[in-house]
């Protein structure tokens, strides 16, 4: 207000809709979603000055379409994040990383694994701070071979793989001699789940298991 000498620097404070926004002593209070306009009036003299206010829809979710990832070191998975309500104004996300060493990720939502090991990739709303979290982990290809040799052990033989044999079927994959579906049909059809003598519903769910890595459903 100026001049800074005047004697009387009073003001009032009125809103063009209080249900949106309300006033009072210059502090705002957003109602409900909507514009209004808050003016100020001097009493000495009647002088206004208007300020716009734009009260937005408050968010109220965000979620990931993956809580858990898993990823090779070096290639790439995109997250997608839904903010509602649907007709919220801004749905703007900001992304980060608990751990760039092991994977990043940029504005879009794109994650880059960098090394082994794990990282939460949290998405956060520009309106509300709302967060929903993603827990990545980071494997070699050597990690994901072991893992996949020894479901097939576990699936289809009932035991844990002997250190000779995870060796060499982990060699034969990492080489590219045999296939994963190769090497799985050794598993089947070997001699040691052959002796096994299992029916025909007790094949077909180890099968399943061994090869989807879920139980056979009804149709199949």
């Amino acid at each position: 207000m100026a001049p800074e000498t005047a004697t009387n620097k009073t003001v009032s404070w009125t809103s063009s809709d209080t249900s949106i926004v309300s006033v009072a002593d210059g502090t705002i209070y957003a109602n409900m979603p909507g514009t209004a306009y808050i003016t100020v009036t001097t009493a000495d003299g009647g002088f206004t000055d208007t300020c716009k206010v734009t009260v937005l829809k408050p968010i109220t979710e965000i979620t990931l379409d993956n809580t858990e990832l898993s990823l090779l070191a070096g290639t790439t998975g995109t997250l997608k994040a839904t903010v509602l309500p649907e007709n919220a104004e801004n749905k703007n996300v900001s992304w980060s990383t608990d751990s760039p060493s092991v994977a990043t990720v940029d504005a879009n939502g794109v994650v880059t694994a960098v090394g082994q090991g794990t990282a939460v990739i949290t998405a956060t709303t520009e309106v509300g701070s709302l967060t929903a979290t993603c827990t990545v982990t980071v494997e070699t290809k050597e990690q994901r071979v072991k893992k996949f040799v020894t479901t097939l052990y576990s699936t289809t033989l009932d035991r844990e793989p002997d250190e000779g044999g995870l060796n060499y079927w982990v060699n034969i994959l990492a080489s590219g001699k045999q296939t994963g579906a190769q090497v799985a049909h050794y598993f089947v059809f070997g001699k040691e789940f052959t002796a096994k003598n299992y029916c025909n519903e007790h094949f077909l769910t180890h099968l399943y298991r061994a090869i989807f890595s879920r139980d056979a459903d009804a149709d199949g």
